[in-house]
């Protein structure tokens, strides 16, 4: 109930259960007043931009990889949010962590760089994000980059899949702190499939 005031106490030593021979106290020990309010955190929910694939070669770099959004949903609107990270899993035949390079998240918009590490566990890949979102915006597009450093067949394929847990998306309110409420919004969670193929090498005499 919003203008509740609570606090905690511990009436006497016979409420503590201790292992020490001796406790010494002042009792009651009594916690600071608790003032409730009613405060609902700001919500954002995420999505694939497209579902498009394309085709690209071993050796091209800042590749595009896929693309989704956040945008903000539920009352709390105008507060300014920071997303701190964004998992995925990695599917198809193509090694990510092994042939990918300076895998990155970029603001599509500006075209730059928002995402300050990325990592992989297993077939997970994880970024840590320095993004925020004023107020004022209702969405942000954002692009998944790398480098194809090297394909291990002929053609193989790779796409990102928002694993749908509540942890796909972590973001907080910039001024409170809060975590903010995430979810999905598409059925398919889905980035695009991205097909790399080898590289061709042509051979004359001369």
């Amino acid at each position: 109930t919003s203008g509740g005031q609570h606090n905690f106490a511990i009436v006497a030593a016979k409420n503590v259960s201790s292992t020490a021979s001796t406790l010494t106290a002042s009792f009651p020990v009594v916690s600071n007043m608790i003032v409730t309010s009613n405060y609902e955190v700001a919500s954002l929910s995420y999505d694939p931009v497209s579902a498009v694939g394309r085709e690209v070669k071993a050796g091209e770099t800042n590749v595009i990889l896929g693309e989704f959004k956040v945008s903000r949903s539920g009352v709390s609107t105008s507060r300014e949010i920071s997303v701190q990270r964004v998992a995925f899993d990695t599917n198809g035949e193509f090694d990510a962590a092994k042939n990918l390079a300076n895998v990155a998240v970029y603001d599509k918009a500006t075209g730059a760089k928002v995402s300050t590490s990325s990592s992989f566990d297993g077939q997970k890949a994880i970024f840590t994000l320095n993004d925020s979102i004023a107020g004022t915006l209702s969405t942000r597009t954002y692009q998944i980059r790398a480098d194809i450093a090297n394909v291990d067949r002929a053609s193989e394929t790779l796409y990102f899949t928002f694993d749908s847990d509540e942890d796909s998306v972590i973001a907080i309110e910039s001024s409170s702190g809060y975590r903010v409420n995430t979810k999905a919004v598409s059925t398919s969670l889905n980035l695009a499939t991205v097909t790399i193929k080898a590289g061709t090498i042509s051979m004359t005499t001369v």
